[in-house]
């Protein structure tokens, strides 16, 4: 047999958006802004291996990080009033692994199977306002393991058909 490794850094998901609403209150104009920003990556070691000529497998181990950052602002005008703004950050990281599987039933027929972990992201949010003060919370966020098959067919020299199923079971986080 062989072996490979694999090193990996990708997004895992990205928040991106902002938005602007003119308003008026007895003549009063402001605006409120509201927008987000951030996101959390993965950082991944993964190895994978033939155990005979028709049998492959894999497993991986994923580190999760990052920012996500959500902003509110009341902006006056006019000056008359003060502007304020306040910002609620959370901080995100965690882990999960993943193990999957290949066998090559015939030379036009794949069969694959693959298994990955619950993820628990420890959660820390901060909220911050224009006055100066903070609070602090942590939680924890649970997306659960999941597990899949599938078959590929190789129907011709470049054509060939797959079919697959993944499962949640999103009651047991």
């Amino acid at each position: 047999g062989y072996g490979t490794l694999g090193l990996g850094l990708s997004p895992y998901f990205d928040v991106g958006y902002r938005g602007v609403e003119n308003k008026t209150y007895d003549e009063l104009k402001f605006k409120d802004i509201f927008e987000a920003h951030g996101g959390v990556h993965t950082a991944t070691v993964s190895l994978g291996t033939a155990l005979r000529d028709r049998l492959y497998y894999g497993a991986a181990l994923g580190f999760f990080f990052g920012r996500t950052s959500e902003n509110w602002l009341r902006n006056f005008e006019s000056g008359e009033l003060f502007s304020s703004q306040d910002t609620l950050t959370y901080d995100f990281s965690g882990s999960s692994g993943s193990a999957g599987f290949v066998l090559r039933i015939t030379d036009w027929l794949n069969l694959g199977g693959t298994y990955m972990t619950s993820i628990r992201f420890k959660e820390k949010e901060t909220l911050s306002t224009s006055s100066g003060n903070k609070w602090h919370r942590k939680k924890t966020l649970s997306i659960p393991s999941f597990s899949g098959v599938g078959l590929a067919l190789k129907l011709g020299k470049n054509l060939s058909a797959a079919v697959d199923f993944k499962g949640t079971i999103w009651n047991r986080i």
